[in-house]
C-alpha cells in the first residue's frame, strides 16, 4: 500500500498525497492508527487534532485508510491475517462523542467568551444527555453521533444567540458540513414538532 498511497493522485490530482516522504509517513501512520483503533480496539486517537497539526487532508486521510484496508482485507480473505474483532457499536459511539465533544469546544474557544463557552458546553452536555446519547437505544442511534453533536451545539448557539459565524466552525469540529448540520437541524426539530422526536 506505500507505493499506491505515495504516487495516490498522478499528477493530475497531487493532493491525494503528501508532498514530501515525511508527509506521506504521517498520512500512512495517522490512516493505520485510524484504522487500528476500529479493528483492533487500540487506543483510540483524536484524527481531526491530529490532521489540523500535521497538515493533513481529509482526501489524503480518506484515501489512505481506503488502500490500507483494501490490502489488509486481501490479507485476511487469503488467510495471511486475522480477522479483527469490533468495538462494540455502544463503545464506539461513546469514543466518537468524546472526540467530538473536545473538537466542538476547541473550534468555539477564542470564538465564543470563555464564560459563555464553559456554559454552552454544559449546556451540550446536558442536552446531550437528554437525547440519551450516546447510546445505541437513543432516538437519534440511526444518525451518526458526530451530527447529533453538531446539530445539538448549532442548536443551543441559536438559542444562546452566539451562532452567528460559528456553523462552520462547529460542523468542521465534527466532521460534516454546515449545510449538513442545517439540514438535519431543520429535520430533528420538524420530528420534534410532529411529536416524533423528544
Amino acid at each position: 500500500p506505500k507505493t499506491s498511497i505515495c504516487r495516490a493522485g498522478g499528477k493530475e490530482n497531487p493532493e491525494l498525497r503528501g508532498g514530501t516522504d515525511q508527509e506521506n509517513l504521517r498520512i500512512m501512520a495517522l490512516a493505520i492508527v485510524s484504522i487500528a483503533a476500529k479493528l483492533f480496539r487500540t487506543v483510540s486517537i483524536n484524527e481531526k487534532q491530529l490532521m489540523d497539526r500535521y497538515g493533513i487532508t481529509q482526501k489524503q486521510l480518506l484515501n489512505a485508510r481506503k488502500t490500507i484496508t483494501k490490502h489488509y482485507q486481501a490479507r485476511v480473505s487469503m488467510g495471511w491475517a486475522a480477522r479483527p474483532t469490533q468495538l462494540s457499536a455502544a463503545a464506539a459511539r461513546e469514543d466518537e462523542l468524546d472526540k467530538a465533544t473536545e473538537n466542538i469546544a476547541e473550534a468555539l474557544t477564542g470564538r465564543v467568551d470563555e464564560e459563555e463557552l464553559v456554559d454552552a458546553m454544559q449546556g451540550f452536555l446536558d442536552a446531550m444527555t437528554g437525547l440519551g446519547e450516546p447510546s445505541v437505544d437513543a432516538p437519534t442511534a440511526n444518525v451518526a453521533i458526530s451530527m447529533v453533536a453538531g446539530c445539538v451545539m448549532y442548536n443551543l448557539l441559536q438559542r444562546k444567540g452566539l451562532a452567528q459565524g460559528n456553523l462552520n466552525a462547529v460542523a468542521k469540529a465534527v466532521g460534516r458540513s454546515g449545510a449538513g448540520i442545517k439540514s438535519r437541524l431543520d429535520e430533528l426539530k420538524a420530528r420534534y414538532e410532529k411529536g416524533t422526536f423528544p
